[in-house]
């Protein structure tokens, strides 16, 4: 089994305003109804090798934080959409295990089965 570790992440942020939400559909016609509740994020990560040193995580983690704080790091990734959200080792790791079980929530509510 492959374990990795969970090093720095970076989201996209809403525009500004949101965008009005679609038209009610029904379920034949659109697979997605029921769901319009749920929001999903992309969010961009970086993992290493589950058996890499924690002090060799600790000061990638450092490094990665330290660039996107770094105010041209911050306006390109806002011309993107995106915005930093400098975590730990462990914060990444929680927020990655959390989404997992949202989006396999949302996977069954909308009947997917795995391929």
């Amino acid at each position: 089994m492959l374990v990795i570790a969970a090093l720095a992440l970076a989201q996209a942020v809403a525009p500004s305003p949101p965008p009005p939400p679609p038209p009610p559909a029904s379920a034949a016609a659109n697979p997605c109804a029921g769901a319009e509740h749920r929001q999903f994020d992309f969010w961009v990560g970086l993992l290493a090798p589950g058996k890499t040193p924690k002090d060799v995580l600790t000061k990638i983690n450092a490094e990665v934080n330290r660039a996107l704080a770094a105010p041209e790091m911050k306006d390109r990734l806002a011309k993107l959409g995106g915005e930093p959200m400098k975590m730990s080792p462990g914060e990444f790791d929680a927020f990655m295990r959390k989404e997992h079980d949202v989006l396999g929530q949302l996977m069954r509510d909308a009947g997917a089965t795995p391929q």
